[in-house]
């Protein structure tokens, strides 16, 4: 008889305002036996109260909150839990809620209307280094990204870097990691180091805060 693969074990938080929503989530988690649930938080401040009682693994936080932004709990979380891994669900595909959670940290990112996969998957990948996101999510960050590349129109015409080598700066400059960037833009994190690697070579820098510097200093954020 085969075995079957467990999903990793760890205590799990849920940040949700909607109760319903809340229970969903928590009965789904109870399938996954090898996870226990720290507890349900309605906000910033429940969670903060939560944080002080307990460790967590993991955390499922929602975008709807009424007393902080997803971002600010996702700060909160890792500040307390550097290790643990955050997925943040939305019901829409906000550009600046997506920048601003991922930003803070988290690990995935999915529409509540295209978790095709259980938590427990979404967690799991998480472990393994990968990032969960939503299609429509990282059809929303390359909307950006190519909004802002029509203003490479008005750069000096010395930019040195190619379109994606731009996108990557421009989501490096916000503090997203490498692993993250692959995800958003749909390659693999190879080519994100790939693509760093001549950005260095080309700004003549050594380092990514190197890189961040010399490409806002000329122009090619803006």
């Amino acid at each position: 008889m085969s075995s079957v693969q467990k999903t990793p074990a760890g205590m799990i938080l849920i940040v949700e305002p909607d109760e319903l929503r809340s229970e969903y989530y928590a009965r789904k988690l109870r399938k996954q036996t090898d996870y226990q649930l720290a507890g349900i938080a309605r906000g910033k401040r429940q969670t903060t109260t939560l944080l002080r009682r307990c460790s967590v693994d993991f955390a499922l936080v929602s975008t709807t909150l009424a007393d902080g932004s997803a971002a600010d709990v996702v700060a909160l979380i890792l500040k307390r839990n550097p290790d643990a891994h955050v997925l943040v669900v939305a019901d829409t595909a906000d550009e600046n809620t997506v920048m601003q959670a991922v930003s803070a940290g988290a690990n995935g990112y999915m529409l509540a209307s295209e978790m095709t996969e259980d938590l427990g998957e979404c967690f799991k990948l998480m472990v393994c280094g990968g990032s969960p996101v939503s299609p429509t999510i990282a059809r929303c960050v390359l909307r950006s990204l190519h909004t802002r590349a029509e203003k490479r129109r008005q750069m000096p015409t010395d930019c040195p870097l190619s379109a994606r080598e731009l996108d990557v700066m421009r989501l490096a400059a916000q503090g997203i990691g490498f692993a993250q960037i692959a995800q958003l833009l749909t390659i693999s994190e190879h080519t994100v180091t790939t693509h760093v690697k001549k950005i260095y070579r080309k700004l003549s820098v050594h380092s990514r805060d190197a890189a961040v510097f010399e490409c806002r200093k000329r122009g090619f954020l803006d």
